[in-house]
């Protein structure tokens, strides 16, 4: 390639385009062949370099100057398990206008060992998203090898301040980033690594054990990518234009009002309890809130992805615990949504990606109701496991004066405490384990809510048991004990982990 690209670097020096007809840069835009229409994402380097990306496949070429413009020729391999031949080869003419460049030509699909299997001629049309060209398959601003044990240090050293102030600091964040958070669930293709719901886990209970708020937001940014990826193509581009690692707070509620405009939508409205809405990059809102029950139709609730510089927030977070979320009210007013920053809240929800062709997926996607549960109660866990370190001593220690009675009860307590914690702890990892096996039919699903809940009850009864043990003292402020407490305490109170319609989802499940 590097020769190769050196011939090109040849022939466009004797041929040199002007700035405002070079093709250098990204840009994002659809592709018509054989009736069907799709989107993509290319850069063309100064180097004549060109990569590709597209839900489906990525390929890599070059490009040189012509009389008229320029022409690309590229390689486009398709992904596993698409269902889809091996490759293709694209040969495109194509003239810039501005920000806008349109371009014609033929493409051939081949079988994995070069057969022929159709030929057919292509037009494009793309808009320019960024005027600096780089590798789009080389993965600029891959996290680092994933160090949740440092990140845990860093948040741990400021818990209490994060609890005092209601605020994480900038350095938790940074570490949240370094550790691979925000990236956990960003396509390869977008520069990600993707990693199993197991080791988020796994990797969300350390740092809750260390402050649960961090672990509350390490959590929420990691799931929140998921939501990303069934966009369309031009706003996946779009957020991770500068990397894998952008931070997505995600509102699932519809809330605020939409109205239909040319190319998209006008968005206003607030959106309560937006965690990490101060270090968030964009926000992915649902909405409009509903006018009326389901049954009176309407506009069927969205997905919009506003950029940060959209939306703005009030300080309106004071709670009893996970204080250093800043779950604070976001606001926007009047904003445009283009519609490719839009998606159907359900489609989502259920995890089905955008620009994905017909017929079997590679992997079944996952839905929310599979995984949501992992997302709030994983942070609790850390919080619980928290608690039981922060107790131990004092159950250790032999009472004195009034307590000298309840000593053995303390001791019976912490011991079903710890085993209820336990038993909580196999529960998630039975969600996760199941969720990285594709495993997903309706009842596992089920199951798996039903877990989620069950076990958040299971660790709320266990901090209460824990706290008692304490006494007044461990009810102090800057007490950790108490700290721990109320975290797990407000997790408790979150609507979607609550039991009872967990409980009742899965028992008519078995009776249909």
């Amino acid at each position: 390639m590097s020769t190769q690209r050196n011939d090109v670097a040849a022939v466009q020096a004797g041929r040199e385009l002007p700035a405002d007809r070079t093709p250098v840069g990204v840009w994002t835009g659809t592709v018509t062949h054989d009736d069907q229409t799709d989107e993509f994402t290319i850069s063309f380097t100064a180097d004549g370099g060109v990569t590709l990306l597209t839900p489906v496949s990525s390929g890599s070429g070059t490009w040189t100057p012509t009389d008229t413009g320029y022409r690309y020729t590229i390689k486009e391999s398709f992904h596993p398990g698409v269902g889809l031949p091996g490759y293709v080869t694209v040969n495109v003419d194509a003239e810039r206008i501005g920000t806008t460049y349109k371009g014609s030509g033929p493409c051939t699909i081949h079988r994995p060992d070069g057969e022929v299997v159709h030929t057919t001629f292509a037009e494009v049309t793309a808009e320019q998203q960024s005027p600096e060209g780089r590798d789009l398959l080389a993965g600029p601003g891959r996290p680092a090898p994933l160090d949740v044990a440092k990140a845990a240090l860093i948040a741990a050293a400021q818990a209490a301040d994060a609890d005092t102030g209601r605020r994480v600091q900038p350095g938790v964040i940074e570490a949240l980033d370094a550790a691979g958070f925000p990236a956990w669930f960003t396509p390869e293709r977008w520069g990600g690594s993707p990693r199993g719901y197991a080791e988020l886990t796994r990797s969300v209970v350390t740092l809750g054990r260390a402050c649960p708020s961090s672990a509350w937001l390490a959590s929420l940014f990691a799931f929140a990518t998921r939501y990303v990826a069934c966009l369309p193509e031009q706003a996946q581009a779009e957020v991770w234009a500068e990397g894998p690692g952008a931070r997505v707070a995600a509102v699932v509620k519809p809330l605020g009002q939409a109205t239909p405009a040319d190319g998209g939508w006008r968005l206003s409205g607030s959106w309560t309890y937006v965690s990490g809405v101060e270090y968030a990059d964009w926000a992915l809102l649902a909405g409009p809130a509903p006018a009326g029950p389901p049954s009176a139709g309407g506009t069927p609730p969205l997905f919009f992805l506003v950029p940060r510089q959209d939306f703005s927030y009030e300080d309106t977070w004071h709670p009893l615990g996970m204080r250093g979320t800043g779950s604070h009210t976001l606001t926007v007013d009047d904003v445009f949504v283009p519609a490719h920053r839009t998606c159907l809240r359900e489609d989502a929800m259920k995890g089905r990606p955008a620009g994905v062709p017909a017929g079997p997926p590679a992997a079944p996607p996952v839905p929310t109701l599979a995984v949501n549960g992992l997302t709030f109660v994983a942070p609790a866990l850390g919080a619980a496991l928290g608690a039981l370190a922060a107790a131990a001593p004092g159950i250790s220690r032999t009472p004195t004066g009034p307590r000298e009675a309840s000593g053995q009860a303390y001791q019976v307590a912490y011991a079903r405490a710890a085993g209820e914690i336990d038993a909580a702890q196999l529960l998630l990892e039975r969600i996760a384990e199941t969720a990285d096996s594709g495993r997903l039919d309706p009842a596992l699903v089920r199951r798996s809510r039903r877990d989620a809940s069950l076990a958040l009850e299971m660790l709320t009864g266990a901090v209460d048991a824990l706290l008692r043990t304490g006494g007044t003292r461990a009810q102090e402020e800057g007490q950790p004990l108490q700290r721990f407490w109320r975290d797990v305490r407000s997790v408790a109170s979150h609507a979607v982990v609550q039991f009872e319609p967990a409980a009742l989802d899965y028992t008519r499940g078995l009776a249909a």
